[in-house]
């Protein structure tokens, strides 16, 4: 603390100019007195709310306990922290810490945890700065509990579909973990983060991405079923680490563990994809090779590196790497629509592709998009018959003619099969119902094709 009279002499000195030398001394020391009081009487101020506020913690009182506490913020506010001597202020921090800790325990609000983590983590900073750890230990462990608590503040967030709000939190907590006296690299915030940017900063996302890959992030960690009492239900949960893992199942509070998978791979599929929406070509396509390099043979890196043959048309070189991925995966749904929109749209191998939807249908039988593109595909097969009818000359005998009409309804007609089916997945899906207008239209059934017009009408006024 700065000796009193540094502060008040001078001051003194500057507004008694006329009097004597020895009225001078007399007058400044009786002045310098009074301040050295008045700054006595503040600290005693602020010891009494402080140990007013460990009093009725201690007891268990926590809204008295924090009365006093806030009583003396209001102090330590007003006079600043220079102004309060050591042993007070670590007893302040440490009490305004604790106080909060246990309002946050009992009622999870922002304001309580961010109050409890901003007076932990500054007494912890000031007792390192002083030399003494008086209250080190203690504080950390209240400091670890509210972490977690900021934790789940972040998730709330989430749950509310407040994606910011989240990556704010979370961003919060990943820089609070690199501070503490054993910093910590918060991978898991630094994942949600980059989860949550995805929905409103893309950018942000590749950059969260590309650190994470930096530190070497696998994702991979510990789950068990976990029973808190005996009262409660086991659950399956997330455990910090194997060794608290091991402890809770000799304890006979956890069992059947189980290890993640490493997810490494499929941060290089989002980041493709994200490099790929934001248009950084150059960038994707350097990601792309070093994942290739990396995981060669990983399914998915394959599957994203079908785009930049695609971008290439190189479509053969495409349809190659699928029949290697089936190869493994015979009855992979993802594949096998991808083969079969390839020949379709790329390669107007039309046989191949239906044979591909309708393997893939028989794999899944929800995977709405095979059945359409399966319906289009004999729409365009029909439609090729009519152009082949409009083409043939006017000395075309009239049974040649017939037969391509009958063909193309025919193609029509098989395309309802598809088109119904992807309907009872999606009944209220607008363009699908202006499908099947027209191939109704088509096939000369004017009444339900009028019926599929009236519905597309009514869920495009709706959309």
């Amino acid at each position: 603390m700065n000796n009193p009279e540094e502060i008040f002499i001078p001051y003194f000195c500057k507004t008694l100019k006329t009097t004597t030398k020895y009225d001078m001394y007399s007058k400044a020391r009786l002045f310098t007195l009074g301040a050295v009081i008045g700054l006595s009487m503040s600290a005693l101020a602020q010891r009494p709310q402080v140990t007013s506020a460990a009093i009725a913690i201690d007891r268990g009182d926590v809204m008295e306990a924090k009365g006093h506490i806030d009583d003396a913020k209001v102090i330590v506010d007003d006079k600043g922290v220079n102004a309060v001597r050591e042993s007070t202020l670590q007893k302040y921090y440490y009490r305004r810490g604790q106080i909060y800790t246990t309002l946050a325990n009992n009622e999870p609000t922002e304001e309580y945890i961010n109050e409890a983590i901003e007076n932990l983590t500054a007494l912890i900073a000031y007792e390192e700065a002083i030399d003494d750890d008086d209250y080190t230990e203690r504080s950390g462990r209240f400091l670890q509990s509210m972490l977690v608590a900021l934790n789940d503040v972040g998730f709330d967030y989430y749950e509310a579909e407040d994606y910011q709000g989240a990556y704010n939190t979370f961003s919060r907590l990943y820089n609070l973990r690199k501070e503490l006296a054993e910093p910590v690299v918060d991978t898991s915030s630094l994942y949600t983060m980059m989860s949550m940017a995805q929905q409103f900063d893309k950018s942000a996302a590749v950059t969260h991405i590309r650190e994470l890959l930096d530190l070497g992030y696998t994702g991979v960690h510990w789950q068990a079923e976990y029973k808190q009492n005996e009262e409660s239900d086991w659950a399956l949960i997330d455990m910090p680490n194997e060794r608290t893992m091991n402890s809770l199942i000799e304890a006979g509070q956890a069992r059947n563990p189980r290890r993640s998978e490493n997810i490494r791979p499929q941060l290089y599929v989002t980041l493709v994809l994200l490099l790929q929406e934001l248009e950084r070509e150059e960038e994707m396509q350097a990601v792309m090779a070093e994942a290739a390099e990396i995981y060669p043979n990983n399914s998915d890196i394959k599957l994203i590196g079908l785009q930049s043959m695609l971008n290439n048309e190189d479509y053969a070189g495409a349809l190659t790497v699928i029949e290697e991925l089936l190869a493994n995966s015979p009855n992979d749904p993802v594949y096998l629509y991808n083969a079969g929109f390839i020949n379709q749209e790329y390669m107007d191998n039309y046989e191949a592709a239906a044979d591909y939807y309708d393997r893939t249908i028989a794999a899944d039988s929800t995977y709405f998009d095979a059945m359409y593109m399966a319906g289009v595909l004999r729409v365009d097969l029909g439609n090729q018959k009519g152009e082949e009818y409009n083409a043939k000359p006017m000395s075309t005998p009239q049974r040649e003619l017939d037969a391509l009409l009958e063909a193309k309804k025919d193609y029509f007609r098989q395309s309802l099969e598809y088109f119904l089916m992807a309907e009872e997945l999606k009944p209220n899906d607008a363009g699908l119902a202006r499908t099947l207008f027209e191939v109704y239209y088509q096939i000369g059934d004017s009444a339900t094709a009028l019926e599929y017009k009236r519905k597309a009408e009514r869920l495009e006024a709706a959309e």
